[in-house]
């Protein structure tokens, strides 16, 4: 093998220099551009934050807004993909509306409405006077329903701004695990449904749900295997009852989206008010 004299070594050896120098300066400049695109995701990801925060504080004066990001210490959201539930002890979802205390059982993820039952139980009637458990035919639907001045519906102040008309109520039963499937009724008031009870308390015990309020309630929700519909004692525990039977009720509306507070946070020492209701 012939050897290399002095001027081809010298040459060799700067063309390998070279060589040495290109991949030095390949891989700095792969790495600087590397570094950039973690400082480019990073700096988006910042301005991401920065105005979802900016959304959020430009929203709080809503309702939905305002039970979403405000639940206290006391409480905190489950979002099952279609609606996100306020649970908790006692999370800061108290409303007042026309001189009624209402808690805020959910936002829907889609339209951002808002489900409203009131605290207390304001009545005590049959569901409807035959065996029926359809909610759609029964008594205490044409009450919640009627605007006249013995009705539910008449109480509330300026609805036809407030309340969502023709809202969908599910009433088969779901055992709690899954969303209810199957019949549906259209109103524009109705009750609670076994599963909305259920999510309120989603990953602790029914006797910790801010639903419970000592009296026994009943709920939309007809049971599978008997003319009967599902009511909650005043503990939390699941029943079923006849529909003919007197029970607790609870008015449930759907707020429509965009509902504005004026004060309050949400406890019970402090509601929310919504703009536009006619507190007596």
């Amino acid at each position: 093998m012939k050897m290399l004299n002095n001027k081809g070594f010298a040459i060799s050896t700067v063309l390998y220099s070279l060589l040495v120098m290109a991949t030095l300066i390949l891989f700095l400049l792969i790495g600087n551009l590397s570094f950039e695109r973690r400082s480019t995701d990073d700096f988006v990801s910042d301005i991401e934050d920065e105005l979802n925060s900016f959304f959020s504080d430009q929203n709080s004066n809503l309702l939905s807004s305002a039970l979403l990001f405000r639940t206290g210490q006391n409480g905190d959201t489950y979002d099952d993909g279609v609606d996100t539930f306020i649970i908790g002890k006692d999370p800061n979802n108290y409303v007042m509306y026309s001189n009624m205390i209402w808690r805020a059982v959910l936002v829907n993820n889609a339209s951002k409405t808002v489900k409203l039952v009131t605290q207390d139980n304001i009545a005590t009637m049959v569901f409807n006077e035959t065996v029926d458990s359809n909610f759609g035919n029964s008594d205490i639907k044409e009450w919640l329903n009627d605007v006249s001045a013995s009705g539910f519906l008449s109480r509330l102040n300026n609805y036809s701004n407030f309340i969502v008309s023709d809202s969908e109520w599910h009433i088969e039963v779901s055992f709690g695990s899954e969303r209810p499937e199957g019949t549906t009724v259209i109103s524009d008031v109705g009750l609670l449904n076994e599963y909305e009870f259920n999510s309120s308390y989603h990953g602790d015990s029914a006797t910790n749900s801010y639903l419970v309020n000592g009296s026994p309630w009943r709920t939309l929700t007809r049971w599978d295997v008997s003319p009967d519909v599902l009511t909650i004692d005043g503990h939390g525990g699941l029943g079923i009852n006849s529909p003919t039977g007197n029970y607790g009720v609870r008015p449930t509306i759907n707020l429509k989206p965009g509902v504005v507070i004026t004060s309050g946070d949400g406890t019970l020492s402090n509601p929310y008010k919504l703009d536009g209701d006619l507190v007596g």
